[in-house]
């Protein structure tokens, strides 16, 4: 059978991509967002030279798949008549910029899917992650669901689901736990499905389930949260973007939550040193390290050691 997947240079598409290539699916073309940045192609690249089995790249380089930048597609109606032209049996979306559109979708009755990282019905929408983080429920949704691609986002009936609770070795753990999800889905369901050996469920209906995203205020670590609270989303989400603490009448980009100051009282003032920063919280005082040049580098190599060592 013949796949033409929707996805972007990122470890999650390539696990994706690897399960189809791996349940033997010929990928007629790859689709990518025409805006996607050059630097995640060269990181993507980078990765594949030592772990080719996590790289959208290698993958495509080894099954000789061609690489199309696309622009939104319900603007590109053209890209409905290329669908059909390369008369693929499947549409696999997986961290794919853009909405499918209904006319595209109609060109491909109950084969077009896509992989959520969630378990839906829960955490609809772009931004999945941040929102099981923030809200803490990634023990209870986290995980990915492939399921049928409907007109309205997320919101189709459900293929099969993994289950990929927090790990407690951290944030780029747990990616990868979501990445084995996903090639596993792939991999093994899909097939399953293509043959008829499984009938999607309806997903059931939940309030609030829809999540695009939070603002500034909400990943802010000030004297609203507590010292349990502002440790969880350092060590969270602060893992992999900068967040925000508000010191000595500004804000300032933090990376980790480093201790408790047992030793200076709440009301004092704050302390901004060259490396960390000390501040008040609801009910403690507490030490934070701050974002210097050099954090960003230094999490791209962390994150690019711990990929290039991981099992296929």
């Amino acid at each position: 059978m013949r796949v033409l997947f929707l996805g972007s240079p990122g470890r999650f598409s390539a696990r994706a991509l690897r399960g189809c290539l791996d349940a033997g699916y010929e990928v007629c073309e790859f689709w990518y967002g025409h805006r996607t940045r050059d630097r995640a192609w060269r990181a993507d690249r980078r990765l594949g030279w030592f772990n080719p089995g996590w790289s959208v790249a290698a993958a495509l380089q080894r099954s000789r798949i061609p690489a199309v930048p696309v622009p939104p597609l319900r603007t590109a109606p053209q890209l409905g008549r290329r669908a059909a032209e390369l008369e693929a049996d499947l549409l696999v979306s997986a961290e794919f910029p853009y909405v499918v559109p209904a006319t595209m979708l109609d060109q491909f009755p109950g084969r077009a899917v896509n992989l959520h990282p969630a378990l839906l019905p829960d955490y609809r929408g772009p931004n999945p992650v941040l929102g099981m983080l923030h809200h803490e429920q990634v023990d209870r949704c986290g995980g990915v669901t492939l399921h049928r691609m409907t007109p309205e986002l997320d919101a189709g009936p459900i293929i099969d689901r993994r289950h990929a609770p927090w790990n407690p070795r951290g944030f780029r753990h747990w990616e990868a736990d979501l990445g084995r999800a996903a090639y596993e889905l792939t991999r093994d369901s899909l097939p399953l499905y293509a043959r008829g050996g499984i009938q999607p469920c309806p997903q059931q209906p939940v309030a609030d389930v829809y999540f695009r995203g939070l603002d500034a205020e909400a990943l802010r670590i000030d004297g609203r949260r507590t010292a349990q609270r502002a440790k969880y989303l350092l060590d969270s989400i602060g893992s992999y973007l900068a967040l925000q603490a508000h010191a000595a009448g500004r804000s300032w980009k933090v990376a980790r939550f480093l201790d408790i100051v047992a030793d200076r009282p709440l009301g004092s003032p704050a302390r901004i040193g060259p490396t960390r920063i000390e501040l008040d919280v609801a009910d403690a005082r507490i030490a934070v390290q701050r974002w210097l040049p050099g954090t960003s580098k230094i999490r791209q190599w962390q994150t690019f050691r711990l990929f290039a060592g991981l099992a296929p």
